[in-house]
């Protein structure tokens, strides 16, 4: 059994614009696509499927459960991601928009079903909901500089360095306070 541990899927918000831009996009081969979602289902199937994660790990006791085939994923979604990058042009910012109120529907959506058993104490639930939002919101701003070419690439790059360090380091910071690290016994 996987004794209730998961793991987490999550490349970031920069990927998550990329990954439905390279499905879309019509410059790229079926064969990709197709090769593409064989590797995510076989991945899929290895985190789920108790008997091909056995396989996987040759038949042996394995460990973290289905972990390591979640970074597996993460690279390929990043992979995905850096290969659409070339693609990137101004018919691809309609679908950017539609993407920005996707993710903002949903997000909202998943938070008003979902209990929220994590203690956040220290931020209410709305403020998060925000703070998400605005990401979403900065992401599709930068995706709107890089088509448009209205700014420097040595700015741009600068200011996804900068937002990309702001993003890990509140994230990490809310995880640190959510799971109570500052408390652990030693």
């Amino acid at each position: 059994g996987y004794e209730g541990i998961y793991p987490y899927i999550y490349c970031g918000i920069p990927i998550l614009f990329l990954i439905p831009l390279f499905f879309a996009n019509k410059e790229i081969k079926k064969k990709k696509k197709v090769c593409a979602v064989l590797v995510f289902l076989f991945l899929l199937g290895s985190m789920l499927i108790p008997s091909l994660y056995n396989f996987m790990h040759a038949f042996d006791e394995p460990n973290q459960l289905g972990f390591r085939f979640a970074f597996l994923w993460s690279y390929v979604c990043c992979a995905i991601g850096c290969y659409q990058c070339r693609f990137l042009n101004k018919k691809n910012w309609r679908m950017i928009i539609c993407e920005i109120i996707c993710f903002i529907i949903v997000y909202v959506i998943v938070n008003m079903f979902v209990k929220n058993e994590t203690k956040t104490g220290f931020l209410p639930p709305y403020v998060l909901l925000i703070i998400n939002i605005l990401c979403v919101l900065i992401w599709g701003g930068i995706y709107y500089l890089i088509i448009t070419e209205r700014i420097k690439k040595i700015s741009l790059s600068f200011l996804i360095l900068f937002v990309m360090m702001a993003e890990v380091i509140s994230n990490g910071y809310v995880i640190y306070r959510c799971v109570g690290a500052d408390t652990l016994e030693r």
